[in-house]
């Protein structure tokens, strides 16, 4: 594992739009944020997607991190643990299940 000042700067020179930076970070916390997610989803493909969706939004938001504030792999964690948990809570389409039942309800036309 590196130390978190080797992945400060990487996060840093990613801030400032070093993109080989990102591909370190990304090389690094892949494994770990697999392995943390998947411990909760018992589910191979959400995980992965979540680990994308966790560098996407690091990429989108890579400004709002505030070097020596939180740690590096902290920050990446807590924004795959609340990806998770809208994964989690979103809504499934099997409300809608009823329908097919009963057409005369008035959500179903």
């Amino acid at each position: 594992m590196i130390a978190n000042e080797q992945a400060e700067q990487w996060l840093l020179r990613f801030q400032q739009g070093d993109k080989e930076a990102l591909e370190h970070l990304y090389l690094h916390f892949k494994p770990m944020l697999y392995s943390f997610l998947y411990r909760y989803t018992q589910d191979r493909d959400m995980s992965i997607e979540i680990v994308q969706d966790t560098f996407v939004r690091l990429q989108t938001y890579r400004q709002h991190y505030q070097p020596g504030r939180v740690m590096v792999r902290t920050y990446l964690f807590r924004i795959a643990y609340r990806l998770l948990l809208d994964r989690i809570n979103r809504p499934t389409t099997r409300w809608r299940e009823p329908c097919r039942q009963r057409p005369s309800w008035p959500r179903c036309t």
